[in-house]
């Protein structure tokens, strides 16, 4: 914070102040990184702009190599010394991120000053967002069809970084390991992505590169919530009764069998 408030004062310093001031702040940032090392302590939640609480902003970490965290971007500030504060510490974190700060992601809106999200979903290498008004985005690695579009073979998604746009869905979105379920808001369930195990609810065990209505037991059922983890999914219909397909190896869908339901 000290440092912070040196620089405030850079346009009166000339070029020779100012690089030195540069440089003292990046030696004491570098301390400063050594010892979050050192303690290892949790992923902390970075946010710099005029407004002390951000508002329809998606903040993201973890691993980021598939793409399924979306678009790496700088953090964009208000004046001149938050932008280079900013730019500072985001060069040592966008190749080391010694710190695992969040940072925020750039959905293609159509009207990003109106569009909220709803919520959010994460598997094992693609994710789901939820808005109040343009759908669900996808992004990650959709070898499997999970993010709702076209497999396209061999492709790399560490650099494609493609947010793909689905309509019609607006309740609710749920990732597994590698498929995604979506709710409408008159109670249907859709799937797509890798089904193996029977996870889609679909009647085969292919891959599905688009939403399917999940049929079987579900069909003319309104359901008012799902869950998925791994390769099992559940759903819980609007009476009450409770839903379940997938794996059930470990008997997670409470039936004495290892097959696929």
């Amino acid at each position: 914070v000290i440092i912070l408030m040196a620089l405030v004062t850079v346009n009166s310093f000339g070029r020779n102040s100012f690089r030195q001031c540069l440089r003292t702040y990046v030696a004491s940032y570098s301390g400063y990184l050594n010892k979050r090392d050192q303690n290892d302590e949790m992923p902390v939640f970075q946010y710099v702009g005029k407004h002390r609480k951000p508002h329809g902003k998606v903040f993201v970490w973890g691993f980021t190599y598939t793409g399924a965290l979306g678009i790496p971007s700088f953090v964009v500030p208000n004046n001149f010394l938050c932008c280079l504060w900013v730019w500072l510490h985001f060069v040592g974190l966008q190749f080391q991120r010694p710190d695992q700060t969040p940072s925020p992601v750039p959905l293609p809106l159509r009207n990003p000053q109106e569009t909220r999200v709803l919520q959010v979903s994460c598997g094992r290498a693609h994710s789901l967002v939820l808005t109040d008004s343009e759908g669900v985005f996808s992004f990650g690695n959709n070898a499997y069809g999970q993010c709702g579009r076209k497999i396209v073979e061999d492709e790399v998604y560490s650099g494609s970084h493609v947010f793909h746009n689905i309509e019609g869905f607006d309740s609710r979105v749920c990732c597994g390991q590698d498929h995604s379920l979506f709710l409408t808001e008159q109670g249907s369930v859709f799937s797509c992505g890798w089904g193996a195990d029977g996870q889609t609810g679909l009647g085969h065990h292919n891959k599905a590169a688009c939403p399917v209505p999940v049929g079987g037991d579900l069909t003319g059922v309104q359901v008012q919530q799902v869950a998925t983890f791994g390769d099992c999914s559940l759903a819980v219909s609007k009476d009450g009764q409770l839903f379940g397909w997938g794996n059930s190896e470990y008997l997670q869908l409470a039936s004495v069998t290892e097959s696929t339901q």
